[in-house]
Parts: structure tokens; C-alpha cells; sequence
């Protein structure tokens, strides 16, 4: 079927387009800084709500459920549809843009997630889950009685990225990992 992207609250689109100039222009090097160049042609896009899980969410099996909304990301794109950095909004500041792997990773998930909704029967919103904690970052696709998760490139091993996963096999993959760093947290406090 399909896939709706909440619509963002407007001020923070206008955060977005007032204050990244700024952040773009500071960056050291890389795209971010060249983009900075030719901020006349960026455009804002694709926004979506980024909620966060915990490793302690991942122990209980009980990520989407403890998921909690954090922030609106959107992505920053420069001549076609090419995003080459997403800038994020808490509150009524913005908190951070960014380039990297995990840019052009949800990208790719997106394009997955679209592709999945379209052989499938339900509607769904779709939304970004990061678990900070374990570097992970997934598009998750939820519908009424229905949840799906696509881990965005880079993804932590044994995660695929661009692969569909529901709830219970991405949280049995992530678990070895959230052990072992729950067990060092431990250990270092």
C-alpha cells in the first residue's frame, strides 16, 4: 500500500532553514562544507520523527514499545534527490547536522521501506529508531497490528541493512551485543 511521513511542525522546518546555514558554513571539510557553497540550491526534505530505545529496551525485548520520540530529522539535499546531510530538530533548537554513513545508510532503507510497503497490504507511518547505544539506526515502518524494522547501513552485526526484520528478530539479533556492553557499562561504573 502506503507510506504517510507525519508532517513535521512547521517551526521546525523554519529552525531548520534558519539556523543550518550557520552549522553548514562551521563545518571542517567534507560535503557539508561544500554544500555550504551553494546553500541557495539546498533544499529541506523528507522530514520524520527519530525515536530512541535503549540497551536496557533491547534486554526486554521491549524496544518499540519504550521507544520515545526525540527529535525531527531531515534531510538536506542538493540538485536532485540526493541527501548529503540531515539536520535534526529537539524541541525548538536545532540539535545537530551531520554527514556520514548513516546519511546516505537511511537513505537506502527509506527506498527499501517504500518498496516493502508497496507489496504489502497495510498503511504505515514510517518513523527512524536509533539505539544510540549499539550504533543502530533503522527506518521502522508501523501500521495498526503491524511493525517493521529496516536497520540502515552501517548496521551492527548480525543486522543486515536494507533487510526487514519485525520486532522480535531485530531485538534477538541485537541482544548479544547490548549483553556485552551492558556487561562493560557495569564493569566501568
Amino acid at each position: 500500500m502506503a507510506i504517510h511521513l507525519p508532517e513535521a511542525p512547521p517551526e521546525t522546518l523554519e529552525i531548520v532553514r534558519r539556523d543550518a546555514p550557520a552549522l553548514l558554513n562551521a563545518a571542517p571539510g567534507g560535503k557539508m562544507r561544500a554544500m555550504a557553497e551553494a546553500l541557495p540550491e539546498v533544499n529541506v526534505t523528507h522530514p520524520h520523527q527519530v525515536f530512541s530505545a535503549t540497551i536496557a529496551d533491547v534486554l526486554a525485548g521491549l524496544v518499540l514499545a519504550n521507544a520515545r520520540e526525540t527529535t525531527w530529522r531531515f534531510f538536506l539535499v542538493h540538485r536532485g534527490d540526493e541527501p548529503f546531510a540531515a539536520a535534526e530538530v529537539a524541541g525548538d533548537a536545532l540539535s545537530h547536522v551531520n554527514e556520514g554513513p548513516f546519511v546516505d545508510g537511511t537513505a537506502s532503507a527509506m527506498i527499501k521501506a517504500e518498496q516493502y510497503a508497496a507489496s504489502n497490504e497495510h498503511n504505515y507511518e514510517m518513523r527512524l529508531l536509533r539505539i544510540p547505544a549499539l550504533y543502530t539506526l533503522a527506518v521502522w515502518l508501523t501500521a495498526p497490528g503491524d511493525d517493521v524494522l529496516i536497520p540502515a547501513a552501517p548496521a551492527p552485526a548480525p543486522l543486515v541493512a536494507n533487510e526487514v526484520y519485525r520486532e522480535e528478530s531485530f531485538t534477538s539479533a541485537l541482544r548479544p551485543l547490548a549483553e556485552i556492553r551492558n556487561a562493560a557499562d557495569e564493569t566501568s561504573a
